[in-house]
């Protein structure tokens, strides 16, 4: 049987982290977020109530903890187990989109 070193402690918590509840209800809650927020951009248009900052924000902070799901879960499973689940696949080309469509890195837009 293979020793556990702290590093492999790290990445089971992080990995019990990451598939718990509680991760998949703030995914829940912040997909829904980031969809009211185009919604209600869609509708207000450019001379909406809503400032584009706070729209830009919305989807920034969106765009960067789905970045770090995804590079949590590089982490925790290795680049061979990741590839092996299609939903990671997924989710890594919805991000990846979302960056190069919204150009979500560009902060002149603040």
């Amino acid at each position: 049987m293979k020793r556990l070193t702290p590093r492999d402690f790290t990445r089971y918590d992080l990995l019990k982290i990451l598939e718990g509840n509680v991760f998949n209800i703030l995914v829940i809650i912040l997909v829904a977020l980031d969809t009211s927020f185009f919604v209600i951009e869609e509708e207000e248009g450019e001379n909406g109530a809503v400032s584009r900052s706070a729209y830009f924000g919305v989807g920034l902070t969106v765009v960067l903890f789905f970045v770090f799901e995804m590079t949590a879960k590089l982490y925790c499973y290795g680049i061979k187990q990741f590839f092996q689940v299609s939903w990671n696949i997924i989710d890594m080309f919805i991000v990846i989109i979302n960056l190069k469509e919204n150009d979500s890195l560009n902060l002149d837009k603040i």
